[in-house]
């Protein structure tokens, strides 16, 4: 199967992050089993809401039988993703945990996260 690029630009926070899922969504319909591949080269800024944008985007294409990953982000951006414990999940190289609190809408499925299972 091919990758499939989508490419964001611009910033993405609260207020227009969830355009990141529905670009993610849109781009896998019709090509299950294919790598989606997040081109974030032209992402100016992104916050929380963005990450979560990503991780909720992602955890939903695995589970439309697709794979994601993000490619090219900024530095400022790459570094976030580090700090915030999810740039190997992003990047694909750890396996994609399953969101449980990205799916209930809560504050996010890391480690001590609610509803996350400790260690």
């Amino acid at each position: 199967m091919t990758d499939v690029v989508v490419r964001l630009t611009g910033e993405f926070d609260m207020s227009n992050a969830q355009v990141i899922v529905d670009r993610v969504a849109q781009a896998t319909m019709g090509h299950e089993g294919a790598t989606m591949i997040v081109d974030l080269e032209d992402v100016t800024f992104m916050d929380a809401a963005g990450v979560r944008a990503l991780l909720k985007a992602q955890w939903q294409t695995v589970r439309a039988g697709s794979a994601m990953v993000v490619r090219r982000p900024l530095p400022l951006i790459a570094d976030m993703l580090t700090i915030l414990g999810v740039a190997d999940q992003l990047f694909g190289t750890a396996p994609v945990p399953p969101p449980r609190a990205v799916e209930r809408g809560g504050r996010g499925a890391g480690p001590g996260a609610a509803g996350a299972p400790a260690g």
